[in-house]
């Protein structure tokens, strides 16, 4: 028996989706096995504890205000820890996979317009700007802005208005990128769903925009440990950004911005044809216009310090392929199979520069070698896989170019001092402090060049000052640790007790500070409490139980020789005293 050519073509749009689906999931699947990028994921997730700090941290951490995309992260390292990168890297493909998934069944819902749906759906999925939001792991804010920006509408297409605004809100909490929602549902009531504007749902969506955008702008640097901005000039990124759109070749993470007031202009001018092209289009092309402009300026007004970041993308494309796909006549809609095939080898080849921080780095200096940048990101990268020769080029070159860099002055230092040259260290850190001299961390790393010269007193003070300066938290335990140390050296043991318990505050899971602040114990006398501090706290919050544990054994070992010292003395006495009562009553036998 037959089936109808209606339930055919219900068949079809079931498993059209599901192939997009499924063809977006192969391209992704590597990222399973990427690892942790050093330019952003350990700086801010690795190194912040994240599993240990709560929930409140994500609120008022100044970094970036973004808390559900903190506490997604939170989330992730509870249930899969440090070791599996791959499995972090899985939560992000599910959302994407989520993302496209609900964008063609929205749009579809919306229109009833089954083929320019999946042509929007699929330009989204395997466009190659995606590949920088799916395969770094800090690009999960895009996701989940998206994904509670989607659903957002769909409640607002139903007319759930309760709905709405808190999802609305959870986007913009997840990324300041959807801090225009509001813009956006209501052009989506003018020019799509035709009925009047529901004030009571969208007024309060765009004042936790306004709120968003506060924040985000009061909220600090998108990334501490890059050069100091280039001050932005409005709207310069937006050519770059269509560009990228229609010719996604040589894209890399952190390619310059365009920052001069001619890029500023066509910027302007873009919009300006944006908003006559407002007068020619209708219905859902006329929208995704509207929304791509909208979801697109918050990174053209507070734009990322990275440059011209194409993870700024994620969340605007959904207007832009829409208002592409629905714009086209019905028979030109076929012809959306060319660009979708010729961006999955563009996108493949783009993401397997994501399978570590050294050739994603490379990759970008080999698109533009005076990327400042990239080079630094590249050097401390370096350094962090013990390639010191190779990074002390590299960041020696940024010194030369950006002498206002203090971080770059530090990881210069910080690749001399691996190599055992303190000295020249100590005239990279006092290079630095002439450049930037507020910097804390270059009095840090001034500090460790004069302690590995033996000067002492000047690495103690220098540590003072470091964290007087305002030191971040990670080197600020490893300054009073040092601190401690010294005090314990002169025995006064009292102020290093205080040194290493503000250690322990800074970094719980400082195994060096536990192991030191037992050994100071032990100098007076106080093993017990020494073992006590080991086993009931430096056992549960150290990241290197091995440092604690065999100190731990060794001092057990101690207090159980000591002990059996005791009992064999005491077995002994007793012995004795035994052999004296048995004479006694020998003699008096006798």
């Amino acid at each position: 028996m037959s089936m109808s050519p209606i339930v055919q073509r219900d068949r079809r749009w079931l498993l059209l989706p599901a192939v997009l689906l499924a063809l977006a999931a192969l391209l992704y699947l590597p990222v399973t096995g990427f690892p942790f990028l050093q330019i952003d994921d350990n700086p801010h997730l690795l190194q912040e504890d994240l599993p240990r700090v709560g929930s409140g941290w994500a609120f008022q951490n100044a970094f970036a205000w973004q808390p559900l995309t903190w506490m997604s992260h939170q989330l992730d390292f509870r249930l899969f820890g440090f070791e599996n990168a791959g499995r972090h890297h899985l939560m992000s493909l599910l959302l994407h996979l989520a993302n496209v998934g609900l964008f063609f069944w929205w749009l579809r819902k919306l229109t009833g317009k089954n083929e320019a749906s999946l042509a929007a759906a699929a330009l989204f999925a395997l466009h190659p700007l995606r590949v920088e939001s799916v395969a770094w792991i800090s690009g999960r804010g895009d996701l989940l802005a998206a994904f509670c920006a989607l659903l957002a509408l769909e409640a607002h297409r139903r007319g759930r208005w309760w709905a709405v605004i808190p999802l609305a809100g959870l986007a913009m909490m997840a990324s300041p990128a959807a801090a225009l929602l509001g813009l956006v549902i209501l052009a989506l009531d003018l020019w799509v769903l035709d009925r009047p504007v529901l004030w009571p749902e969208t007024g309060p969506v765009l004042a936790l925009g306004a709120l968003a955008l506060f924040l985000r702008a009061t909220g600090g640097p998108d990334h501490d440990v890059l050069l100091p901005a280039t001050p932005a000039v409005p709207f310069s990124a937006l050519p770059g950004h269509l560009l990228a759109t229609l010719w996604p070749g040589g894209l890399s993470i952190a390619r310059m911005p365009q920052t001069s007031w001619a890029w500023s202009g066509a910027g302007v001018a873009l919009l300006g044809l944006f908003a006559v092209a407002l007068r020619w289009l209708s219905g859902v092309a006329k929208w995704g216009i509207a929304a791509f402009v909208f979801l697109l300026l918050p990174g053209l007004l507070l734009p990322s310090v990275w440059g011209h970041a194409d993870h700024a993308t994620y969340l605007p494309h959904l207007g832009l392929v829409a208002a592409i796909s629905f714009a086209l006549p019905g028979p030109w809609l076929k012809g959306v199979a060319f660009p979708v095939v010729l961006f999955l080898p563009l996108s493949w080849v783009h993401l397997h520069h994501f399978a570590g921080t050294i050739p994603l780095l490379q990759q970008a200096l080999a698109v533009d070698p005076a990327n400042h940048e990239a080079r630094l990101g590249l050097g401390l990268a370096l350094a962090g896989e013990g390639k010191a020769v190779q990074a002390e080029k590299e960041l020696r070159a940024v010194t030369q170019a950006r002498p206002d860099s203090a971080i770059a002055w530090v990881g210069y230092a910080r690749a001399l001092t691996a190599q055992k040259k303190p000295a020249d260290a100590l005239r990279a850190t006092e290079q630095a402090l002439q450049k930037v001299p507020k910097s804390a961390e270059a009095r840090f790393e001034r500090g460790i060049a004069l302690q590995n010269l033996n000067r002492v007193p000047e690495a103690e003070q220098s540590f003072i000052d470091a964290l007087n300066a305002g030191l971040e938290r990670r080197n600020g335990a490893i300054a009073y640790n040092n601190l401690g140390s010294y005090a314990a050296q002169r025995q006064d043991f009292a102020r290093a007790e205080k040194f290493f318990e503000q250690a322990f505050l800074l970094d719980l899971g400082f195994a060096l500070a536990h192991r030191n602040y037992a050994m100071s114990l032990v100098a007076q006398k106080q093993r017990a409490k020494a073992i006590n501090h080991l086993q009931n706290k430096a056992l549960l919050w150290t990241n290197n139980n091995q440092l604690v544990g065999e100190y731990l054994a060794a001092l057990m070992n101690e207090n159980y020789a000591e002990q059996y010292k005791k009992e064999q003395e005491q077995a002994l006495r007793e012995q004795e005293l035994e052999r004296k009562a048995m004479q006694e009553r020998l003699a008096k036998g006798r």
